[in-house]
């Protein structure tokens, strides 16, 4: 079975058009894990449960890309697990920075 990541966000900023960014709540974690050579599974959760959407990912130096596509969000994981998400809405643009670690299976 292969690895699932679970990244979980530590800084949050909204972009609006005319506007300087703000930082914002975070709310949100990803998880991902891959299905095939060159996609995944990506998920963006919250208190609420998880939508899950299929990804395209690329090697790119020691980053790996992550692209939802059609859904305007992309995601770059480095080689030292630290993790940015770009999700856009309409005209604005979410930015989430975070940590990328290994989800453990739960003991049963």
């Amino acid at each position: 079975m292969p690895a699932e990541f679970v990244c979980n966000a530590s800084e949050k900023q909204l972009c609006s058009l005319g506007q300087v960014c703000q930082r914002g709540v975070v709310t949100v974690f990803a998880k991902f894990e891959a299905t095939a050579p060159g996609k995944a599974r990506y998920s963006r959760c919250d208190r609420h449960g998880c939508d899950a959407y299929e990804a395209d990912t690329y090697n790119s130096g020691d980053f790996l890309l992550i692209e939802l596509p059609g859904r305007a969000t992309f995601a770059k994981v480095g080689a030292d697990g630290s993790w940015t998400e770009v999700v856009s809405l309409g005209h604005e643009v979410i930015l989430a920075r975070g940590q990328c670690m290994i989800e453990q299976p739960s003991s049963r």
